[in-house]
């Protein structure tokens, strides 16, 4: 029997990226060095998590849509997972945005 191979798909891609990159050093914690900013590593992570949250989405609503006819309640259960990946995504770019304005409002407080 011949080997089914599925194509990549953006969450398999996303994925292998990840893999492919080389894992960060903590910065020294020296009087000379100062400690990465917070919120921009926060922001970092969730924009990551965002991207990969958009992949598992795309890829679920996909496979279920394309699978409805055969597999009505199975897609039903893509279908929900889809979905609260897509809850999941709305929640991490509402996260960046609030980390985002509370650095900006930090900054206006400095310079004031």
């Amino acid at each position: 029997m011949p080997e089914i191979r599925k194509p990549d798909t953006p969450a398999r891609e996303a994925a292998r990226e990840l893999a492919r990159e080389p894992a960060r050093e903590a910065a020294p914690r020296t009087a000379r060095h100062r400690p990465p900013d917070p919120i921009a590593d926060m922001s970092e992570t969730l924009a990551a998590q965002a991207r990969t949250l958009d992949a598992m989405f795309n890829e679920l609503a996909v496979y279920g849509a394309q699978h409805f006819a055969e597999w009505p309640s199975s897609s039903a259960a893509y279908m929900r997972l889809a979905l609260r990946a897509q809850s999941n995504y709305r929640a991490s770019v509402e996260a960046i945005a609030r980390a985002d304005r509370a650095m900006r409002e930090a900054r206006a407080g400095d310079d004031a």
